[in-house]
């Protein structure tokens, strides 16, 4: 009872806003806000901003507040969402991030000329 109490208090306080760090034509670096409550792991879903696409997700490997997402595509918008993970119990994620956009792939620089 008291391991579900604590839990549930961790989870009381939400992740941050993503935000972007770093760019390229195919990955992006984003940051959050740690919700001040230690984690073991947080778990970051993001998909395309078109609307049709489907989410995705990948985890941190500790407790860091920052993650790589590669093989995206480039020149695309994408929205990311963040929540904690304690054990197998998952926390609910907090604000969805504002549009984030990948960089135009070197090669369509080339082809326009």
């Amino acid at each position: 009872m008291f391991f579900f109490l604590k839990t549930y208090s961790y989870f009381k306080k939400v992740p941050g806003q993503p935000f972007v760090t770093e760019t390229t034509s195919n990955s992006v670096t984003i940051c959050w806000e740690k919700p001040g409550e230690k984690f073991d792991c947080f778990q970051v879903r993001y998909k395309q901003k078109d609307g049709e696409s489907k989410w995705k997700s990948l985890e941190t490997d500790d407790n860091s507040n920052f993650i790589t997402i590669k093989e995206i595509m480039a020149d695309t918008a994408y929205v990311f969402q963040v929540r904690g993970k304690i054990d197998d119990l998952e926390g609910p994620y907090g604000p969805i991030s504002d549009d984030i956009t990948t960089a135009e792939s070197p090669s369509a620089g080339m082809l326009k000329g």
